[in-house]
This record gives structure tokens, C-alpha cells and sequence, in this order.
């Protein structure tokens, strides 16, 4: 299959569509960011009898960090779920023989649907899906439906648990407006919240447990493109993780850089051969990528060692 004939099958698009969108939520991430630190450089700069004073203090009390944190990981769940459902259909509209295999047709399906519109049957079969997957873990529940249409991949450490927790928190968010419950510390006791407690979020946590569900779309995805005979997106985790960190911006130049240079991470290996599905912390960083352009500074960041962003 050609590149631009998969790009408009349904598992190209279920991957397009999520790249952006999880690119859309960065931005929105790295802004909040931004927000937070100008609003704290103000305090720091007012002069103590203003910053006091009771309607001053009100306007530089600065945003609810950890709201706006919880917008992002509930947006970026949001749409790993639909991803997950586009590309397993997509998977199955690329390999009808999919629906002949014995897992599936144990399913509980009436055999009129199977009879439906391509469209119309698809669905069916991946709410059928869904339906059969009766465990809580979010880990377990993610591959056995992968299974089904032979995407399942392995999500190493630290990504799996990064996801894991991730899950946790955006549900305490959605259901519980951010109060650890008795179930979430039980659940999630390795995060250290007490009940009653606010869970508080930062950028660099946020960003980590959206980049363990950006990686593992990506993983499926790449296994997707491997069955049809087209070489992998290329992901190295290191400088993956490191140019998403939020560093030090403060504008919104700095925020375009730092998106565009996680665009750059997910480039078409064009060497022809097969994708290793496989990813874990310790792969071989690239070299840096080219600057977008001459005009303006590039990003700085707190750490020699970190990436460095592409100028814009």
C-alpha cells in the first residue's frame, strides 16, 4: 500500500486526527504554563504593600494550576479513546479476515450484522468488543481489546504505569472535581494523596502522562503500518519526553517552537526497513533537528543535556 492511499484509509486518518489533537492540547498545556509563570513573576515583582493589599492580591493570586493541568489529561484521554476505536475499525476495514477470526465470532454479534453496511458493522463489532472485556485494569482492558485486531503492543516502564496513573487521575478529576476519594488512595497509593486531598498536578507530570498515551497510540500505530508493508513513525523516548517538558516558556513563540518540535519527532523513518514496535528510555537520541528558521532565539532550557527546540 502506498502512503498517501493508507494516510486516507481509516487507520491513517484515526492517527492524524490524534496527532493533532494531542498537539492542540499541548499548546494549551504550555500556555497555561506560561500564564502560571508570568503570573508568578508579576507577585515576585510587586512591591510588597500592593501585593497585600486585598483586591491586588486577588488579581495576582494567578490560575488554578492544577484545573487547568486536569483539562489537558482529561482532553488527552478523550481522544486516546477514540483513537483506540478509529484504528481498531481501521484495522479491520484494511483486513476484512479479521472478522472471520474465531474471537470474534464468538462475540456476541447476530449474524444479520455481520450482513450490515461496512460502516454499520464495524461499529458493532467494536462495541462487541468493548463488551467482552470485563477486567478494571485500564492496562489489561487496552490489550485484550488490541488483541482482538492484532494491534496489541508492550508498553515498558516507565510509560506503563505513567499510563496506569494517568487513568487514575483523570478519572478522581472527572468524577470526583479533583478530591482524592477512599479509592483512588487505594488505587493509586504510589502517588501519596491522602482522602480529602486536592490531587495537584504540574506541567512536567501532565506532560509525562500524556506523552505514555501519545507512545502508546503511536506503538499500535506503527503496528498497524507495519501489516501493510510501510515503515514506522520514528520515536525515541528520551528526546521525545525531553522536548515536550515545558522549560522555560514564557511566550508563545517559545510554546510554537516546542510544538513544532514535537511534529519533528513524528517523521516517516525513510530507510525502508521495519519498525521496531518496541520502546524503552534508553534509545539512541537523534541528531538535533534542523531550526525552522533564523528569525528568532531558540528555546532555552534549564539543562545542557536537555533537546533543543527547533527556532521559529
Amino acid at each position: 500500500m502506498e502512503e498517501s492511499e493508507f494516510a486516507l484509509s481509516a487507520g491513517g486518518e484515526a492517527w492524524n486526527s490524534f496527532d493533532h489533537y494531542i498537539q492542540r492540547v499541548l499548546i494549551l498545556l504550555f500556555t497555561f504554563k506560561a500564564n502560571t509563570d508570568a503570573v508568578q513573576g508579576l507577585r515576585a515583582l510587586a512591591p510588597q504593600d500592593v501585593s497585600d493589599h486585598s483586591e491586588n492580591a486577588e488579581s495576582l493570586k494567578g490560575p488554578d494550576e492544577a484545573l487547568q493541568y486536569s483539562m489537558c489529561i482529561v482532553a488527552a484521554w478523550g481522544a486516546f479513546e477514540a483513537y483506540v476505536e478509529d484504528v481498531c475499525k481501521g484495522a479491520m476495514a484494511l483486513d476484512p479476515s479479521i472478522l472471520d477470526n474465531k474471537q470474534i465470532k464468538n462475540l456476541s454479534i447476530k449474524v444479520s450484522d455481520f450482513f450490515a453496511s461496512a460502516s454499520v458493522k464495524l461499529d458493532i463489532v467494536f462495541r462487541a468488543i468493548k463488551a467482552s472485556i470485563d477486567t478494571r485494569d485500564i492496562s489489561e482492558r487496552y490489550r485484550r481489546i488490541l488483541t482482538y485486531v492484532d494491534l496489541d503492543v508492550e508498553l515498558s516502564d516507565p510509560y506503563d504505569q505513567r499510563f496506569i496513573d494517568s487513568y487514575k487521575v483523570r478519572n478522581v478529576w472527572a468524577h470526583s472535581a479533583g478530591r482524592a476519594d477512599a479509592k483512588f488512595v487505594k488505587e493509586a497509593a504510589s502517588l501519596g494523596f491522602e482522602i480529602g486531598d486536592e490531587v495537584q498536578l504540574t506541567a512536567e507530570g501532565t506532560v509525562d502522562y500524556i506523552a505514555s498515551l501519545y507512545v502508546y497510540a503511536a506503538l499500535t500505530y506503527n503496528r498497524l503500518r507495519t501489516k501493510v508493508g510501510l515503515p514506522g513513525i520514528r520515536m525515541e523516548s528520551d528526546e521525545f519526553i525531553e522536548r515536550l517538558k515545558p522549560k522555560t516558556v514564557s511566550t508563545v513563540v517559545e510554546v510554537m517552537n516546542l510544538i513544532r518540535s514535537f511534529g519533528k519527532d513524528s517523521t516517516i523513518n525513510d530507510e525502508g526497513s521495519e519498525p521496531d514496535t518496541s520502546l524503552t528510555a534508553s534509545d539512541d537520541l537523534p541528531e538535533s533537528q534542523a531550526p525552522l528558521s533564523e528569525e528568532a532565539p531558540p528555546v532555552q532550557t534549564t539543562s545542557p543535556d536537555s533537546a533543543a527546540a527547533p527556532e521559529l
